[in-house]
């Protein structure tokens, strides 16, 4: 691979989503002091975008605008995350009726699935593959949503927070190694671009109080990280294995709040918690590198 190719695919996979992810927080940090706090900075809007915005300039970076209809996965994709930012929005204005709040969750993580998983669906699966595999994929995805958002209002005071988004980092870090390590480079480019984007938000949460992830942020993130794994397991060489231990990775949070650990020393919890991601990420990315076919860099 050329040096030119490397810095383009540095340029678009760190700098550009990190440059667009600081704009959008620094404008919701500047239009606070003009208008209501709860009309912005406050508000979901600076979080779900700035996620969003991640992999929206990693897809645009190396490609055009897609079409619509999109004819390929990824940039079905593309447009299923800015509707989860439009949700994630809506639902924190708690405009939304709660009974429809569910509802709308399923319809959107159901229709995100079938649109990723088209190809697959169309040329490999027979009808009740699909619906089961739609159906536990959608228990699965539901379920690790439910489980970010309670950790993100759980974990929000001192260094819980840290712990919180320190995981969110590595495991989106792991995930980007073990897309590379499969075979597909645009993944990994666009879980690298979430990774810029988020440590963009740890200098935001440090400098400026900004709000929780789960305020926006969490349903974009849920999304793109969750369709980067599907992406890798049927499009690209990520073998399954490696993906549940992906998926298990940003619920690790969790280890520090459990009974034999939460009254334990700082340093001995984090210890703790860095061997088992280590030993869950560095499994990951073993189990990613023996499927590597000859890579296309521009897949």
């Amino acid at each position: 691979m050329a040096t030119s190719d490397v810095l383009r695919l540095f340029l678009v996979s760190v700098i550009l989503p990190a440059l667009a992810a600081g704009l959008i927080w620094g404008c919701g940090r500047w239009f606070t002091g003009r208008r209501s706090p709860s009309f912005c900075w406050n508000s979901a809007w600076p979080n779900a975008c700035a996620i969003a915005s991640s992999y929206w300039v990693a897809y645009l970076g190396l490609q055009r605008f897609p079409q619509f209809p999109p004819n390929e996965s990824r940039a079905w994709l593309f447009y299923w995350v800015a509707i989860a930012a439009i949700l994630a929005w809506g639902l924190s204005i708690k405009k939304i009726p709660a009974a429809a709040i569910w509802p709308l969750k399923i319809l959107l993580t159901v229709a995100t699935l079938y649109c990723v998983l088209r190809a697959t669906i169309k040329y490999e699966w027979t009808l009740p593959e699909t619906v089961g595999w739609l159906l536990g994929l959608t228990v699965v995805t539901l379920g690790f949503w439910h489980a970010l958002e309670c950790a993100s209002r759980t974990l929000r005071e001192g260094s819980d927070s840290w712990i919180f988004l320190g995981v969110l980092l590595f495991s989106v870090g792991v995930l980007a190694i073990s897309l590379g390590a499969s075979g597909s480079v645009k993944l990994a480019q666009s879980a690298a671009a979430l990774g810029s984007v988020l440590a963009v938000y740890g200098f935001y949460h440090y400098f400026a109080k900004a709000v929780e992830l789960h305020v926006g942020g969490l349903v974009p993130l849920v999304f793109i990280y969750v369709g980067l794994l599907l992406l890798g397991v049927f499009i690209s060489y990520l073998p399954r294995p490696s993906a549940i231990l992906l998926l298990l990775c940003p619920m690790a949070a969790w280890l520090c709040h459990l009974p034999f650990c939460r009254n334990r020393p700082l340093a001995l919890r984090l210890a703790f918690l860095t061997f088992i991601l280590m030993l869950c990420g560095g499994v990951a990315v073993w189990l990613a590198l023996p499927s590597v076919e000859p890579v296309e860099y521009y897949y």
